[in-house]
């Protein structure tokens, strides 16, 4: 890893969203019956500008966020306190045998911040 700081956080940011990308389960498999399968995940881009983004940023991504809140999610049968969450729109193609795509599938990888919320 880099001495840089920011290099550091970059490669920090890149990791997590390759580890993301590798946990998803409905990408990179293959079905048998149909000889179908799911092709790599990409971010969903659509025309609605982020507040939270600079004006000189070049990224419009599909990001949901709602919170300060307190809810509770139910991890392995473990209650949670989530105190904040993102949806973050993807998608990814359905492909023929040939690998060409037949359609897209659009879902959403939820993130729920956990914790006492900063304080």
């Amino acid at each position: 890893m880099s001495t840089n700081v920011d290099d550091y956080k970059k490669e920090l940011a890149t990791q997590l969203g390759e580890l993301i990308r590798k946990l998803n389960p409905y990408t990179n498999q293959q079905n048998l019956n149909t000889g179908q399968s799911t092709g790599e995940m990409e971010l969903f881009f659509d025309s609605t500008k982020q507040s939270f983004l600079s004006s000189k940023s070049p990224t419009i991504i599909g990001l949901e966020m709602e919170g300060p809140y307190r809810q509770e999610w139910t991890f392995k049968g473990q209650p949670q306190t989530v105190g904040m969450a993102a949806r973050i729109k993807y998608r990814y193609p359905i492909l023929n045998k040939d690998k060409e795509v037949l359609y897209w599938v659009e879902d959403h990888v939820l993130v729920g911040f956990a914790g006492a919320m900063g304080g």
